[in-house]
């Protein structure tokens, strides 16, 4: 029960933070956001396909995804680049800081809960692959914002 409860919590919470947010600048980030997770979707099917890990726990019922996919990588890309973009450096070492947390932190207590079994990948490994995802996702919006928004004031 406890996990389910921190499942949910976990898949609901993080939307709830955008409210606090100027609208207009959410929304500049949101494609970035939907990506983050497309992404993410692939890694984490791919993962299981490599018996990188089981997800053993979930609260979507038609598939074996953690539902930190459709809230945490959608809202965090967001929050992030809202405070960051423009400043390269300073979204890397932001997404490093969490990065470590998720990948060695969080991702261990959702295994020690039962939440997820690791096998074939360890702990750094997760953390270059959210690495490559940032830089992917900086490298997106830098793209997106010069297609659609040159003449925004948020530019």
């Amino acid at each position: 029960m406890f996990n389910q409860t921190l499942l949910w919590i976990s898949f609901i919470f993080p939307w709830f933070l955008l409210l606090f947010f100027h609208k207009q600048k959410i929304k500049r980030f949101m494609a970035t956001g939907f990506l983050c997770a497309l992404i993410m979707t692939v890694i984490f099917q791919l993962g299981e396909r490599l018996h990188w890990w089981t997800v053993k726990e979930t609260v979507f019922p038609l598939t074996h995804l953690t539902p930190m996919i459709y809230s945490f990588y959608v809202v965090a890309p967001i929050i992030v680049l809202y405070f960051t973009f423009g400043n390269f450096w300073l979204y890397m070492l932001v997404n490093a800081v969490m990065d470590i947390i998720y990948a060695v932190g969080l991702m261990k207590w959702y295994e020690y809960l039962g939440i997820m079994d690791y096998h074939n990948i360890n702990g750094f490994s997760r953390f270059l692959i959210l690495q490559a995802v940032a830089i992917l996702m900086y490298w997106f919006q830098k793209w997106h914002d010069s297609s659609s928004l040159s003449g925004s004031p948020y530019a």
